[in-house]
């Protein structure tokens, strides 16, 4: 099942998709959230989730769980949003694209203190490694892991 949410509230966003959230129905989880870059840190990923928490309990009568798969971003969000979240299995590199970010501010596409991420999440590779996974973009992520690969 597929939510989207639009605004009203800002014109020059009124016409285009804010975010959207997918889950499965018969396995019980959100398998993606996404929020227009220029649309984040305004609560849309957090309504979103609440929605479909919400519409899935109504639906099935059985609580939504996040993805165990996440990007950095949605790993902090899924702390945020989740009392008991299931642990994260995978990390995966950022998703949003180069040419969506035109307008963003940086809090908008990274984590706000990159020195508790790196401690943070150090078993899961080197300060290189977790750079990647918070790249603004996948087109970044992909550079700091070729500039790794070459070193």
């Amino acid at each position: 099942m597929i939510l989207t949410m639009k605004s009203e509230d800002e014109p020059e966003h009124a016409a285009h998709q804010s975010g959207a959230i997918r889950w499965n129905e018969t396995q019980n989880i959100a398998t993606e959230i996404y929020v227009t870059p220029t649309m984040r840190r305004k609560g849309i990923g957090t309504a979103l989730w609440r929605m479909a928490r919400n519409l899935h309990a109504i639906e099935t009568g059985r609580a939504l769980q996040p993805s165990r798969r996440r990007t950095i971003l949605g790993e902090l969000l899924t702390q945020k949003i989740c009392t008991d979240p299931p642990k994260v299995k995978e990390i995966i590199l950022p998703m949003t694209p180069q040419s969506e970010i035109n307008g963003a501010r940086k809090h908008q596409l990274v984590p706000d203190d990159m020195n508790a991420i790196l401690r943070l999440y150090s078993d899961r590779g080197s300060s290189k490694q977790i750079r990647a996974l918070c790249a603004a973009t996948a087109e970044e992520a992909w550079g700091y892991l070729r500039k790794k690969n070459r070193s």
